[in-house]
């Protein structure tokens, strides 16, 4: 018994059916084919670049619940938790943003800490979200969260990251802001660790800044590095 050659066509049929009657191949139009359209794309520019976060783990934070990280480790996503991380710091910013307290939507965001934009927005200096509350011994931290951000190189992971000081972490953010204004934006390198403290919400890690020697090399990288990101 012969074979039926016509079962099994209509897949065929549907794969070629972009090349039927009345449609030419690309080659014939003049359009790219292949690998010849990749070449043609344009370079990958810094609004296309993600920066991640250079993170300390707590206790609540995801890879501590999922079992992949302990509190006290530093995080930085795709790569192994750390005990402590040697990174340079090339770029500062102060920030303030504030979220609605229910569902943490952002309202109004400042890149500066002088300017906000949203609402309440405009001066941050004399806006009442910028404000403690409170009475004497209960008295409430300001609304808007600000906060100290550092682009770093992490010479522990070899890569750029985003590094954040905000409500306890202040104190140690200003200790870096030391360093760094004695010596200079990417001529310095830090190592970050991190100890155990008892707050009100019970235990927490608070992060540690000590100035590290490292080799020129590790600097002009990290130079290198934000050059190219910019």
């Amino acid at each position: 018994m012969m074979p039926d050659e016509t079962k099994g066509t209509g897949m065929m049929d549907d794969m070629l059916a972009d090349e039927g009657e009345g449609t030419a191949p690309l080659a014939r139009t003049g359009q790219p084919t292949g690998l010849d359209l990749y070449r043609n794309q344009s370079e990958i520019s810094p609004e296309d670049v993600y920066i991640p976060n250079l993170r300390l783990a707590q206790g609540l934070t995801p890879e501590v619940q999922s079992g992949d990280a302990r509190p006290g480790q530093w995080l930085i996503t795709g790569f192994e938790p750390q005990a402590e991380v040697v990174v340079v710091p090339v770029a500062f910013f102060k920030r303030r943003e504030l979220r609605d307290v229910d569902t943490r939507e952002g309202l109004c965001y400042s890149a500066d800490s002088i300017t906000g934009f949203g609402t309440p927005g405009g001066e941050c200096a004399v806006c009442s979200m910028n404000e403690w509350t409170g009475a004497e011994g209960a008295r409430k931290p300001p609304a808007c969260n600000f906060s100290y951000e550092y682009i770093v190189y992490s010479d522990t992971h070899q890569c750029m990251a985003l590094l954040k000081f905000q409500k306890t972490a202040i104190k140690t953010g200003k200790v870096l802001n030391t360093a760094v204004a004695q010596s200079g934006l990417g001529n310095i390198a830090v190592r970050l660790k991190a100890d155990p403290r008892q707050g009100p919400r019970g235990a927490f890690f608070s992060p540690t800044v000590v100035p590290v020697k490292v080799e020129g090399a590790i600097l002009e990288e990290a130079k290198r590095r934000f050059a190219e990101s910019v």
